[in-house]
């Protein structure tokens, strides 16, 4: 009985050892792994945005300024991501990740100065600034963010430490449980087996799920494929034994492959991991997208010894989140970004506005022009407004028929009534006949808007209702702006 009673304690110990060095494996990776992750992809966009913001000072012409400030823009958003990340799998001090947070909020002044100082032309002290204050704060919150890094590395050899002296009371358990009777240790030996093969079992169920839903590759030094799994190689469209020992070229073939190519290799083989996008053509010839992140190896003397190139299919999501006709956000996607857009203004204490544009007898020009003209209108309506919007968080959105939506932050009330009463001139300005009108003899929009002046409380869906308002008392005349705040 006391044999009996000893196994028993000793299993259920046993059982709890091994159930807490789950539970420290599954912590490291919860946690420390993806606040370590997290933080070097902050790194990895900060260093982008620095380098644009040299792209910034200097771009030639105002399409490369954009392009460059867009740029930074995405990195910003993809960084903000990661901090929301951080925040919630932090296991320290929060005031830390919120000190790297303001570091980081900090430097958009910054960055706002430089552009500002290029756009009059004033190169040389936008240059002054991006070497000067503006290098010195990249460093600062370079080393704030490398101190999360730091913290995560120690978390997660805290919960390794913990897993290895659980592990080895484990071991010592089971030694003495096998030293008291023979009987039980047979039994027990013929139990773990028994488990270690349903784990096998199980081990390769999970194989394979990985193999057929996870798409990835690992690759030479020269970028050839080593080994890739079969989700990816229907994504690419070849059979496994064909695509092992050919350049992976990162799984791009569109148009702008060597540009990608470049700019991954650039970074991989600092030993820096590469996240973005790309492009393939498939079989069928249709156009897929994919996120892509390619990460260095390294083998046990920290050499550089190859890449892993997980991808993920964004094709579906993407294409839900456009409207075709017009190739601008659509709902959906409209819903997603204004609750977001409302957080940030709420965030960094600016006023943020909304304006829902309705173009002026469009019923009518359908019926005396016709659905396909009625189409061309639209996407030429649709075109003007992306060329109104030039900064990096303006947005524009086809929400319904003839009904389109800017968003935009950072004008009190007088700038946005001027800014989008540009935006009508413009529109009336394309000189897109339109008979049927009472208000003009081209094709004119009536916009209502609402601004949220800073420290204001408002959802997405209060918001909405102030600008449709607005926009019923545009259309009480037409081809005007209303604005309200």
């Amino acid at each position: 009985m006391v044999i009996i009673a000893l196994m028993v304690g000793v299993s259920v110990v046993a059982i709890i050892k091994l159930v807490d060095i789950r539970d420290d494996l599954e912590n490291i990776y919860n946690h420390p792994f993806t606040v370590s992750n997290a933080a070097r992809a902050i790194q990895f966009e900060v260093s982008s945005m620095h380098r644009d913001m040299k792209d910034v000072v200097l771009a030639r012409s105002d399409q490369e300024l954009d392009t460059a400030i867009q740029k930074v823009a995405a990195n910003e958003e993809q960084a903000l991501d990661q901090f929301d990340l951080i925040s919630e799998r932090f296991l320290g001090d929060k005031s830390q990740v919120n000190r790297t947070y303001k570091t980081f909020i900090d430097w958009k002044p910054i960055r706002d100065h430089v552009i500002a100082l290029t756009r009059e032309g004033r190169v040389e002290d936008a240059i002054a600034i991006t070497k000067g204050k503006g290098a010195q704060h990249v460093e600062k919150l370079t080393q704030s963010v490398n101190a999360l890094v730091t913290f995560a590395h120690n978390k997660a050899d805290q919960f390794q430490a913990r897993s290895h002296e659980n592990e080895k009371q484990a071991i010592i358990l089971v030694a003495s449980l096998a030293a008291l009777a023979l009987t039980i240790s047979s039994f027990i030996a013929f139990y773990v087996v028994r488990t270690l093969q349903t784990t096998f079992k199980d081990a390769l169920k999970r194989d394979h799920l990985i193999d057929q839903n996870i798409m990835f590759a690992t690759l030479d030094l020269d970028g050839h494929v080593l080994d890739a799994t079969n989700a990816l190689c229907r994504f690419v469209g070849v059979t496994k034994t064909d695509l092992i020992g050919t350049p992976s070229g990162f799984f791009d073939n569109s148009d702008e492959m060597d540009d990608t190519q470049v700019s991954i290799w650039k970074t991989v083989r600092t030993g820096k991991p590469w996240t973005g996008e790309i492009k393939r053509v498939g079989i069928d010839g249709h156009l897929h997208w994919a996120r892509s992140s390619v990460i260095p190896d390294f083998d046990d003397t920290m050499t550089l010894s190859g890449y892993t190139n997980i991808l993920e299919d964004t094709t579906s999501k993407r294409l839900s989140g456009m409207d075709k006709l017009t190739e601008l956000y659509n709902r959906r996607r409209y819903e997603e970004i204004i609750r977001r857009e409302i957080r940030l203004a709420k965030r960094h204490d600016t006023p943020l506005c909304l304006a829902i544009i309705d173009i002026d007898y469009f019923k009518k020009y359908n019926d005396f022009y016709g659905h396909p003209k009625g189409d061309v209108a639209l996407a030429n309506v649709a075109a003007e407004l992306l060329q109104s919007i030039k900064r990096p968080n303006d947005y524009a959105f086809r929400i319904g028929g003839e009904e389109f939506a800017l968003v935009f932050s950072d004008l009190d009330e007088k700038s946005a009534a001027e800014f989008l009463d540009k935006v009508r001139s413009s529109i009336e300005g394309l000189g897109i006949t339109h008979e049927p009108s009472d208000v003009s003899e081209y094709l004119t929009i009536s916009i209502g808007a609402f601004v949220a002046r800073p420290g204001t409380s408002v959802t997405d869906s209060e918001l909405y209702s102030f600008a449709d308002k607005a926009l019923y008392e545009a259309k009480h005349d037409r081809n005007a702006v209303v604005v309200r705040s």
